[in-house]
């Protein structure tokens, strides 16, 4: 009886140990450890999760899109986890349509990582294969894409994003902290297989970039790229490039710069395409510079309206440099000196004037100055300080050589004749209110060198091929040697420059074609029906009225 009883009471004390420690167990779980283990739970199962944010839109002047970020999905992987598993591997592998092997190695590569993107830029229906494996380790990441609905027409202008949505080109990159987002931030529940199922809090809303209305018109554009484009594969030209300017804002309705590319995709593209050689391309003018240098020595008073100066027989030497025309023109009046693009008759011209004349009005409208757009890579060329001109550096300023430029500074330069002798500043924006003008040229000065300037259009001029039936056209042809050690004899740059209605003026434009190699180089023959087929579509677009004349 004894033994029994004592079997009874050692059993007894087991239970009631067993229990107390059953019981100090749990109260050290549920009071001890209770925040360490809830931490270390919510380290597996609570997340704080990024919410993407939609970079805003690029429009055009009329509302377009022209940039817009669309809701993608990426794939991220857990390395680690998956290094081990070739089962998950390989259906992973068959639903991405991924060659096995560059899973496995961009797996074993990566194996102490715990997050690792496999794949970007999915379409929503192309994730939902993914979604449906269930895989653990597998992450399903909301993203957005850029995506440019004109490709290569606008994408000098607007540039491109990179994978990460970052702007890194045009205006994507110049106005980038503009245009990106303001990134969310959430608090969920996964479970086991890394699937959010309840948000916990929202800590942060994603804010949508804020949208950017450019001064381009797209139709504009296009047919400006559309002749470029024709252009390029006429003359077998290795460039080109053309800015289109309102003469009253200073909006750029269109700037378009060959070779191009497609935004949409860059697998191929080289830097050499992305390249805008309006703003980012330098060069010397040449006889595109004369009207402005003719309309300084006017408002000077160093020539009259009605000056005759004799070109004699097309050969003339200043300052030790021998200055040829391409015939001998004799005696030519103003207007003449443009019409015929004489050498001589410029620099006749700017013996009246200093140096520091010369210069001053260079300077004036915009030479060796940025133009304001505020665009990555823009050069603002070379114009040196008179002080450091020799006698022979006033000799070619007068037909442009010396002193270097881009296509905007040019088009600028030329804005300044057109809008009544007044400095405009260019913009790449819409603008709501005219701005701020400046005068450089008293406004006969200007609305005399325009109406000689119309005779370089007429069918005695250089740009004949220029003109615009039912318009009055005034114009400015070029065509330098490019500069390589020298000057090489067989490359030439073809320009023009161009401003319609004269009557009235509203549109300028200048057109380069850099080293066209079919046989025709002249500004006049290359550039000019440039000119005249992309100003018709804007005069037409624009319903601006013919003036009262016939061609």
């Amino acid at each position: 009886m004894m033994l029994q009883a004592g079997r009874e009471r050692f059993t007894f004390i087991l239970i009631v140990v067993a229990f107390v420690g059953l019981l100090f167990g749990s109260w050290r779980v549920m009071v001890v450890q209770s925040d360490f283990l809830q931490s270390e739970g919510d380290k597996r199962q609570i997340r704080h999760i990024t919410l993407p944010a939609a970079r805003g839109a690029i429009l055009d002047r009329r509302g377009n899109v022209l940039a817009m970020s669309t809701p993608m999905i990426s794939v991220a992987i857990d390395a680690k986890f998956l290094n081990d598993k070739p089962d998950h591997q390989t259906s992973l592998a068959s639903a991405l349509n991924m060659p096995i092997d560059v899973l496995n190695e961009k797996i074993r590569t990566n194996a102490e990582k715990r997050f690792v993107y496999l794949k970007r830029g999915l379409a929503p229906q192309e994730a939902q294969l993914i979604e449906r494996l269930l895989l653990p380790g597998v992450h399903l990441v909301p993203e957005f894409k850029r995506f440019y609905p004109s490709g290569e027409i606008m994408a000098h202008l607007v540039g491109f994003t990179n994978i990460d949505d970052q702007g890194i080109e045009g205006i994507e990159l110049s106005y980038n902290d503009w245009l990106k987002g303001v990134p969310g931030l959430r608090k969920v529940l996964r479970d086991n297989l890394g699937r959010v199922i309840e948000t916990v809090d929202e800590i942060r809303p994603a804010y949508e970039g804020r949208f950017l209305r450019l001064s381009v018109d797209r139709d504009l554009q296009f047919f400006a790229y559309r002749a470029l484009k024709k252009a390029m594969i006429e003359h077998q030209a290795k460039a080109a490039g053309l800015v289109l300017l309102d003469v009253h804002t200073g909006e750029v309705l269109a700037m378009v710069s060959q070779p191009g590319f497609n935004p949409n995709d860059r697998s191929l593209v080289t830097a050499n395409q992305t390249r805008n050689r309006v703003v980012t391309d330098v060069f010397e003018p040449g006889s595109t510079i004369k009207p402005i240098v003719m309309a300084g020595a006017l408002e000077l008073g160093k020539i009259k309206p009605d000056t005759i100066i004799d070109t004699g027989d097309g050969k003339y030497l200043s300052n030790e440099k021998v200055v040829r025309d391409s015939h001998g023109y004799g005696q030519l009046d103003l207007a003449g000196i443009l019409r015929k693009s004489s050498n001589i008759g410029m620099v006749k011209l700017v013996e009246t004037m200093t140096k520091e004349e010369v210069w001053r009005f260079l300077h004036y409208v915009g030479l060796g100055q940025e133009t304001g757009i505020v665009f990555p890579g823009e050069l603002t060329g070379r114009l040196r300080d008179p002080y450091e001109w020799y006698p022979v550096n006033k000799t070619t300023a007068a037909y442009g050589y010396g002193y270097n430029l881009s296509l905007l500074q040019l088009a600028r330069a030329f804005l300044v004749l057109a809008n009544d002798g007044k400095v405009v500043p260019i913009s790449l924006m819409a603008l709501d209110e005219p701005p701020k003008e400046t005068r450089v040229f008293r406004p006969e000065v200007s609305r005399l060198v325009l109406r000689m300037m119309e005779e370089v259009t007429s069918t005695a001029g250089t740009g004949r091929k220029a003109a615009i039936a039912g318009y009055r056209v005034s114009g400015k042809t070029g065509t330098t040697r490019k500069a390589n050690k020298g000057y090489d004899s067989d490359k030439y740059r073809a320009l023009f420059v161009g401003i319609a209605p004269a009557s009235a003026p509203r549109f300028a434009m200048v057109v380069t074609v850099e080293e066209p190699t079919r046989g025709q180089y002249y500004g006049g023959d290359v550039a000019a029906p440039i000119f005249r087929e992309v100003m018709e579509e804007t005069l037409r677009l624009m319903t601006v009225p013919p003036d009262d004349v016939s061609r």
